[in-house]
């Protein structure tokens, strides 16, 4: 018998935590027990492990048998994201305009929206892939997707009624900055449920106001938030998303205490994310990086999972070897002028194919498979990595602009923290299903 490849573990507090990233197994061994363990670990000599732990460091696999090759569930993975030619993931992009000035936004805004050709062939390919799709998940995107409102509503409520005859499963989300979730487009996202709503929210309502402006000047924190509340009392489920930066990263806490004083923790999800410069705005001297954006972001979650916060998925749910969503063959990011793309961050000239005239889509074989051909056993420092399961290999489009090591889950580097996050996770997690 032998220790997985895929065993992180650090001390916490007294306690030893051990976590095994293919199997979300997470085990705490009792300061008597911490010396024996580590040493264990250390050494990759299981016959330290003392007696009364075997059975259960085998069921939870932490040891497993020698002649295993724990590769083989890598390799198994990338086949099988491969073999999904029935499941569709749609990103549309509404328009290039919005009402927002945000300072770090990625994207030049030139005013347009899709054109009365450029719906009808997206309409023509939806009708097509609904032909041989058993589900199509679909994110509307912009630009600020509901200054095209009635467009969004029209071809939505067209793809609902083609999927119900097909019998194909649709779910629909939208990524909107949350300013004009009215009255009339709750009513409409009540009766037609979205899976999601992601909003953008970064920090408190001083902080968010100068990163996130009405493009003609003003404030936006509170009309979101009031928004955000009108949303979630409708039965619609929203995550917040905060773009974090050195501008901003020391007042995130405060945005969760402003949700938490309106009844808003754990009823909406936290995710962080980094903010990243482009050619629409270069922001790289406010951009974190590397450790210290590992450790802003961890650091934060210390601090609200203490407070009660669920801030990550429960530990058997980690995207246990999940790929990026972009290296999937049938991911699609459709622009104004119907090029496709593998992830909203690509520059716009950087695409991979396009949808022509009656739908059909053509292919850049060369530049789609650089997303979808990616193995990640390809990658020498991947290979050995404990965190594998968890990233599949990390960020390609970091590895395509050869972005240095940013390509990597940054939770990596800083292995102690995390470990104490998913400890506290896990007991937020039992008491929000308590609750």
């Amino acid at each position: 018998m032998k220790f997985s490849l895929f065993n992180i573990w650090a001390s916490v507090g007294n306690n030893l935590v051990l976590f095994n990233t293919l199997t979300g197994a997470l085990a705490i061994f009792e300061p008597c027990y911490q010396k024996s363990i580590r040493q264990s670990l250390e050494k990759a000599d299981v016959q330290g492990i003392p007696t009364e732990f075997w059975s259960d460091m085998i069921e939870d696999g932490y040891v497993v048998a020698d002649d295993l090759d724990e590769l083989d569930s890598i390799r198994l993975a990338r086949k099988d994201r491969l073999s999904r030619t029935d499941e569709f993931q749609l990103c549309i992009t509404l328009n290039k305009k919005c009402n927002f000035g945000c300072t770090y936004c990625s994207q030049f805004h030139d005013g347009r929206s899709l054109t009365s050709n450029g719906k009808e062939k997206i309409i023509q390919m939806f009708d097509t892939i609904s032909l041989r799709a058993k589900k199509i998940e679909l994110d509307w995107f912009g630009g600020e997707p509901l200054l095209s409102l009635r467009d969004f509503k029209s071809m939505n409520d067209l793809f609902i009624k083609i999927s119900k005859e097909r019998g194909v499963q649709y779910l629909y989300s939208i990524t909107t900055n949350g300013y004009l979730l009215t009255g009339g487009v709750i009513d409409y996202l009540q009766k037609e449920k979205p899976s999601r709503l992601t909003i953008t929210l970064d920090g408190p309502p001083d902080v968010h106001d100068l990163s996130r402006p009405l493009k003609k000047g003003g404030k936006t924190f509170w009309v979101i938030l009031e928004n955000v509340k009108k949303a979630v009392a409708a039965g619609l489920t929203v995550a917040i998303r905060v773009n974090i930066s050195s501008k901003n990263a020391d007042r995130i806490s405060e945005l969760f205490d402003i949700l938490e004083n309106h009844s808003l923790k754990n009823v909406v999800s936290v995710n962080l994310q980094a903010v990243v410069s482009s050619e629409a705005n270069p922001y790289e001297e406010y951009c974190l990086n590397g450790y210290a954006l590992a450790h802003s972001i961890m650091s934060i979650y210390r601090t609200e999972a203490k407070k009660g916060w669920v801030v990550l998925p429960s530990t058997d749910n980690m995207q246990v070897l999940g790929f990026c969503i972009g290296e999937y063959p049938n991911r699609i990011i459709t622009d104004l002028d119907c090029n496709i793309h593998k992830c909203t961050q690509m520059a716009e000239s950087d695409s991979v194919g396009k949808i022509l005239d009656g739908g059909q889509i053509e292919l850049n074989k060369a530049k789609d498979t650089r997303w979808t051909g990616k193995d990640p056993l390809c990658f020498v420092e991947c290979r050995t990595c404990a965190f594998l399961p968890l990233c599949m290999g990390g960020c390609n489009l970091r590895r395509i602009q050869k972005d240095g090591d940013q390509y990597c889950l940054g939770w990596k580097r800083d292995i102690p923290t995390f470990l104490e996050v998913l400890l506290l996770n896990q007991k937020n997690l039992s008491s929000a299903d308590e609750a």
